[in-house]
């Protein structure tokens, strides 16, 4: 292991271990040799920002909030969290075995690793013995995660139609009602993440005869904002078609806030509150407030419970999932459940798919039973 002063190694957060080693004067964390002059301060403010941007905001307070844990057990026990040896680690993990989610120990078991690699030490992680320790633990405890339900098209019909549809704007319950409409509707037919929900601008919206083109700028298999674009086609069914439910949520939106709809622009969708007022409580930023992922899985739970689903088992990601399992069942290839879902991992979409097709020609069903 390479030899760095534990002071110089101590970092707050694996998201910027190289930056607070660095700031710490630990040049080995860069692979320097002899001390050099200090760069300037505005440099490294720089650095900061770059290695903070490396990922995203929900993964850098995720990362956080697990070193942290690490850190806190290790001074408990009289341990260095950084540099620590494969000993700490395993006992760590084994501490918490059984007792938390084996997907939350791998996510804590990788930001270890990440800590003691960005500070240019080699990770405990990779010691044979702690990988062993790993395997029994996946064994004993599985590694299956509690995903949300999945939400299918008679699902989501269920929950569309407990949403007022008549009355003004203005009305309470109204524009509430536009607005979650045409997030539920575009969500689950454009497969879209909760952070790319929140991320729609106006603009990111253009019409075409064959229905609505999105364009998604930043996700999580786009970190760097390379951008795609998703066709929403429209529906069959009026009260179900999601260019319909974003059109009249436009309309809406633009009659609040009394400006003509080809004027509108910044977030598409935003917080209404249950007396129809437009902006989230107590937002600086007024009515022009970007409605937060976290609110529409809120959204997602509020309507699923109106409906009398169980709000609990359900989320925003219930209608991503959704959206494969229902178009498998439909008989949609593989292949195009992935590129509309933008899926990279064919085992994640897999997953769906043999859902959606767990009774679409089941040998059990050819026993004559």
């Amino acid at each position: 292991m390479h030899a760095v002063p534990p002071t110089a190694a101590v970092v707050s957060a694996p998201g910027t271990a190289a930056v607070a080693a660095l700031n710490a004067g630990a040049s080995a964390a860069f692979g320097a040799g002899d001390a050099q002059a200090p760069l300037p301060s505005e440099l490294l403010a720089q650095v900061v920002g770059y290695a903070t941007s490396a990922r995203a905001a929900t993964t850098r307070r995720a990362y956080g909030s697990d070193w942290e844990h690490f850190r806190s057990w290790c001074a408990e026990h009289g341990r260095h969290p950084l540099p620590a040896i494969p000993e700490t680690v395993a006992a760590y993990l084994t501490s918490f075995a059984g007792t938390l989610a084996t997907s939350t120990l791998s996510r804590r078991r990788t930001v270890i690793r990440i800590a003691h690699r960005a500070a240019g030490l080699d990770s405990p992680t990779e010691h044979p013995g702690v990988r062993e320790v790993w395997s029994g633990i996946r064994r004993d405890h599985g590694t299956a995660t509690a995903a949300k339900t999945a939400l299918w098209t008679a699902d989501l019909a269920r929950l569309i139609a407990t949403i007022p549809g008549a009355g003004r704007p203005s009305d309470p319950g109204v524009l509430l009602g536009a607005r979650d409409r045409a997030l539920l509707l575009v969500g689950f037919a454009g497969a879209l993440r909760r952070s790319e929900l929140s991320a729609l601008d106006v603009t990111d919206l253009t019409a075409d005869p064959h229905g609505l083109v999105l364009r998604i700028g930043r996700s999580k298999t786009d970190p760097t904002g390379a951008g795609t674009v998703v066709g929403i086609p429209h529906a069959h069914q009026p009260e179900l078609c999601p260019v319909r439910a974003v059109q009249a949520w436009r309309v809406a939106l633009a009659t609040t806030l009394d400006v003509d709809e080809g004027a509108l622009s910044g977030p598409l969708f935003r917080p209404v509150d249950r007396h129809g007022h437009l902006g989230a409580p107590r937002a600086t930023a007024g009515p022009a407030t970007r409605l937060s992922p976290a609110a529409i899985r809120l959204v997602v739970q509020r309507r699923c419970d109106a409906a009398g689903l169980d709000p609990a088992q359900y989320g925003a990601h219930s209608l991503r999932s959704g959206f494969a399992t229902q178009a498998s069942a439909n008989g949609a290839a593989e292949r195009d459940v992935m590129r509309h879902g933008r899926w990279r991992s064919v085992a994640v979409a897999r997953g769906y798919v043999q859902r959606g097709n767990l009774f679409t020609d089941n040998a059990a069903g050819r026993l004559g039973l």
